[in-house]
C-alpha cells in the first residue's frame, strides 16, 4: 500500500519539511542524549524520509492483524525505539 501521508495516512501542506526538520533535530537531540533507542527512531524517521524522496510515497507493506492499518520496517523502528527509550527514561 503507498503511503502518501504521514502516519495513518494522515497528511497537511509541507508536511515532508516538517519531518524533515524533525528528524533533524532529533539527530541533534540525540547527539546529546546518545540513547540508543533514539537512533532506532532516527533510523526509521530517516529511512521513511529517504523512500519519499526516492518515490513520493513510503510503502507500507505489513497489515497489522484485526485493524485497517498497514506499516512496514521503519515504523517498527520508530515504534521500538520510541517505546525504549520511554520505557528507559519513566520515573
Amino acid at each position: 500500500m503507498n503511503n502518501y501521508g504521514f502516519s495513518f495516512g494522515f497528511w497537511f501542506p509541507f508536511f515532508q519539511i516538517v519531518a524533515g526538520l524533525i528528524w533533524i533535530g532529533l539527530v541533534i537531540f540525540n547527539l546529546k542524549q546518545k540513547s540508543v533507542w533514539l537512533w532506532l527512531v532516527v533510523l526509521g524517521g530517516g529511512l521513511n524520509i529517504g523512500e519519499r524522496i526516492v518515490n513520493g510515497y513510503v510503502n507500507d507493506y505489513w497489515k497489522i492483524p484485526m485493524l485497517p492499518i498497514y506499516n512496514n520496517i521503519n515504523d517498527w523502528l520508530i515504534f521500538v525505539g520510541i517505546g525504549g527509550y520511554w520505557w528507559k527514561n519513566r520515573k
